[in-house]
Parts: C-alpha cells; structure tokens; sequence
C-alpha cells in the first residue's frame, strides 16, 4: 500500500521542499534533507520546517529592493535634513521634548546610579533647552554641551552657573574639542541618526571620551521581544528618523564600533509606555 511506503524530504537550491520515494533516485538539483517516513509524515515535516514559500532568489531580491542603501554623500544630505528639522522646531518653540520628564528621569537614573565620585566633567550630544540637564548641573558636573542651535534658555543657565555650563553650536559628526570628559551623554539623538553616519558618531565620542571614560546611550528599545532588529519609523516629513532597538542589537553595535555594554536600564515614557533603553559602556 502506498501509506507504508517509504518517503524522504527533499529540498533544491531555491530552498523548495517536496517528498520523494526513496527506492528512487533523486533527482538532479535536489536532495535529502534528512528526514524519512511516511508521506503524510513527511508532508507534516515540510509544513513545520518550509515557513517561506518563496523561492530563495526571489527572498534575496525583494531583501534587496527593500534595503535603501545611501551613498555618504547621501547620508550626510539626510543627516543634515534631520539637523534642519530640529533647527526649525527650535527656532519655532515646537521642541516639544524639551518638557518630557521621562528625559529628565533618563539623567537621573544615569547621573545616580552609575557613575564614580571622581567622575566630574560631562558632553552631552543634544544638550537642547538644558531643561532635562539641569539636574546635572545641579550636581556639581562641569556640563559642555551641543547643538544644532544656540537655544533661548542658554544665557539664563550661563547666568545661574557660570563656567560651570559650556554649550556651543555644532554637529557630533564635525566636533574638534581638544578636551576630554569623565562621561558622554546621549540622552535621545542616536536613535534619529541615519545607519551610514553610526560608524562617524561612534568615532566622535570615543575621541571625547578619557580612556576610562563611560558612555551614557539612551535609545528607544523595540517593543517585540521577538524581533531580533527593531522596528523604524519616521516623523516630519520623512525626515526625522526613529529607530528602536533591541538590547542584542544595540550590544552588537556598539561591540562592533569599539564599546564595552557593561549595564542597562529602562525608563518608560509616561505618554504612550515607550521604554527608553539605557546603555552604560565603556571602550574596549
């Protein structure tokens, strides 16, 4: 009877799979996936182990066709697109996140929990308003800070702390700053940053940062715990980048550009629950 035959899984070079009898010889282009048995048995096994039907060329162009891959010179023009964006929103009182207390609860957490007592200078990447970092100045850390615009908030903090507060114009891409700090702080920027422009930003803090130095990283982490690489999205226009990250993902970047992740920790937004991952490293 043809039930107490014998069956075999067989798959080709596209990754498609079907059942052979094995007092066949199989033919040219595929082969044995290992698995024997009864027909239906070996149906049920291409149905659990077969999850994409389409052939594997067809997966590789579509992964292609989806990949927008920039040149640098690409890259650099939607880096400065996205720089623009904030420019405008500042300039316009439209930065928004300048009030969000999970900001703030991002440099506490980071300023009480991990760092030294001999830890005394501070950069931050996208120091803004300087209304979240005011718990650092209030701290006692000498705060150098930058932006993309010298903000309406920034002479009333130089009044109140003196050389103690040191922000300038510019972009973490293009900073030339002989000195270097205890602790460099990302409390939200990376995240909006194009891919191609990592590797430059990643140069850049190493080059701020003392040997010992830490590297304070704040980004959005993904929601999917099932999800290997988090989700993108976009705001104004297309031109403001949000990526969010998974803990692996972001571990794997930072290794990959000369970090040690030594500890984490979370913060929630209190608006819509979206947990900010925080990232305490150190260079290798």
């Amino acid at each position: 009877m043809e039930m107490e035959k014998q069956f075999t899984v067989v798959v080709n070079n596209e990754g498609q799979h079907s059942v052979w009898n094995v007092e066949k010889e199989i033919p040219s282009g595929w082969k044995s996936t290992g698995f024997t048995g009864l027909k239906n048995e070996c149906l049920d096994n291409i149905q659990s182990e077969w999850k994409d039907i389409r052939p594997a060329s067809l997966i590789a162009k579509m992964n292609e066709t989806q990949t927008i891959k920039f040149t640098q010179d690409e890259s650099i023009q939607k880096h400065e697109e996205m720089m623009e964006t904030y420019r405008k929103r500042y300039a316009y009182d439209l930065d928004s996140w300048s009030n969000y207390d999970y900001l703030k609860d991002c440099i506490k957490r980071f300023f009480t929990k991990f760092v030294d007592p001999e830890d005394r200078s501070v950069f931050e990447v996208g120091v803004g308003s300087g209304i979240s970092s005011e718990f650092i100045l209030k701290s006692d850390f000498q705060l150098t800070g930058i932006d993309v615009i010298e903000h309406k908030n920034w002479p009333t903090l130089k009044v109140t702390y003196g050389e103690q507060f040191q922000p300038f114009v510019g972009d973490i891409l293009k900073v030339t700053n002989d000195s270097k700090y205890d602790i460099i702080l990302d409390n939200g920027c990376f995240h909006h940053f194009q891919p191609e422009v990592y590797t430059a930003t990643f140069d850049s803090v190493k080059s701020l940062m003392k040997d010992e130095g830490k590297f304070f990283l704040a980004v959005f982490e993904e929601p999917d715990s099932t999800k290997d690489e988090g989700q993108v999205s976009y705001l104004d226009g297309g031109k403001r980048r949000c990526k969010f990250f998974t803990e692996a993902e972001i571990e794997a970047l930072l290794n990959k550009n000369g970090f040690v992740l030594e500890d984490t920790d979370r913060v929630s937004r209190s608006f819509d629950n979206v947990q900010t991952l925080l990232c305490i490293c150190k260079k290798k």
